[in-house]
């Protein structure tokens, strides 16, 4: 009796999304070719301005670099003050969301940094960058701007702290495991000029107007020249061997992450397109907990490309959304989304990866929540 129960149950609920299916038709096809709309705009607009320079820092970092050296300061060896100090500013300086992060991120980690620093950058890498600071001054009032930028150090800090404690004995068996790659004393002013010329190719192709009309103007020029700087200077000082490996070090980054990175934009596309905007709208008014709460989880499910977080909440307060819940999705919503997520599952493994989900959204809820107090 309880198999055809079961059975009875199971063939309604396929009669029921049959049905559910022929009536919304029109909105699954539309979601569908809106989820292709944004994987073709994020493939033309992100990746060769953003994840193809990523990613060669990246394996840069790994290759280049020593894991001496990335040990030292990034687990904490000149000072636990020093290497989240360094974690939370260093992603100042570049224009990237939360999925161009995610190869920083990866070299990084997988070059010897602890856990704690790295989930810092991982937060603060896009939540702090200067153009999205200019941009929310502008767009939002100093108000929000000022609270974002407190905000998001001082959560990136708290979330590394966190993920340390949580995982001490882990990390330390990880970073005990890593073998340096061939060359690892490779002169640091070598690979400075090399990857400083990368990062700047970064700077410059992410380049917003609305943060500088003269330099938007001559953005390409700038970028070109600086990837000019980095084929020379790689022609000077890199043997065939450290240029390979170099390469072998992008190739495995590119294999871990592009696939998962497109998959999650696919996603994001469809699901945000079938969920009515106004319904976001009604959960974020006010400065509740509960919708502190609603606009950080929105924030973090959805994908933010580089800087337009901005104009997105821009547009929810204009339709109601109270400044608390405005400032949680802009701390959540650049340091997470669903394909950043895959990521991160995949490069921390399960456990220490819903940690980290978890410490963002609440963080987030709760810094949106007494702002939303305070002002």
């Amino acid at each position: 009796m309880k198999k055809e129960i079961k059975t009875g149950l199971i063939f309604l609920g396929v009669f029921l999304l049959a049905y559910y299916v022929n009536l919304k038709t029109d909105l699954i096809m539309n979601a569908v070719g809106a989820s292709f709309d944004m994987l073709n705009e994020y493939a033309r607009e992100h990746v060769l301005t953003c994840l193809i320079p990523a990613l060669f820092i990246a394996g840069g970092i790994a290759n280049m670099i020593s894991t001496t050296s990335v040990i030292k300061v990034l687990s904490g060896a000149f000072g636990r003050f020093w290497a989240y100090l360094t974690a939370s500013v260093s992603g100042s300086i570049l224009a990237v969301c939360s999925c161009t992060v995610l190869p920083l991120f990866a070299g990084i980690y997988n070059s010897g940094a602890g856990i704690g620093p790295a989930t810092t950058f991982l937060f603060s890498g896009p939540a702090i960058n200067i153009l999205a600071m200019v941009l929310s001054f502008k767009a939002l009032g100093w108000q929000i701007g000022i609270a974002r930028i407190i905000s998001a150090v001082v959560i990136s800090i708290v979330i590394g702290i966190i993920m340390e404690k949580a995982f001490h004995e882990d990390d330390k068996k990880r970073i005990n495991k890593i073998v340096p790659p061939d060359g690892s004393d490779f002169p640091i002013w070598k690979s400075g000029l090399i990857l400083g010329s990368l990062v700047f190719v970064l700077i410059f192709a992410t380049w917003n107007s609305a943060a500088g009309a003269l330099l938007y103007n001559i953005k390409w020029w700038l970028a070109g020249g600086f990837v000019l700087l980095t084929i020379m200077f790689s022609v000077m000082y890199l043997n065939k061997n450290k240029l390979t490996g170099w390469m072998d070090q992008v190739w495995t980054l590119s294999k871990q992450i592009l696939p998962l990175l497109f998959f999650g934009v696919l996603i994001s596309g469809f699901v945000f397109h079938i969920i009515p905007k106004e319904w976001i709208e009604t959960a974020v008014g006010g400065n509740s907990i509960l919708s502190n709460f609603a606009a950080s989880i929105s924030g973090a499910f959805m994908y933010f490309a580089t800087l337009t977080e901005i104009p997105i909440v821009e547009g929810f307060m204009k339709s109601g959304m109270g400044d608390g819940p405005a400032l949680s999705m802009l701390l959540a919503g650049p340091a997470l989304s669903l394909p950043s997520m895959l990521i991160v599952y995949k490069v921390l493994g399960a456990k220490k990866s819903l940690v980290f989900f978890a410490l963002v959204i609440v963080l987030s809820a709760f810094a949106g929540w007494i702002f939303g107090m305070v002002i």
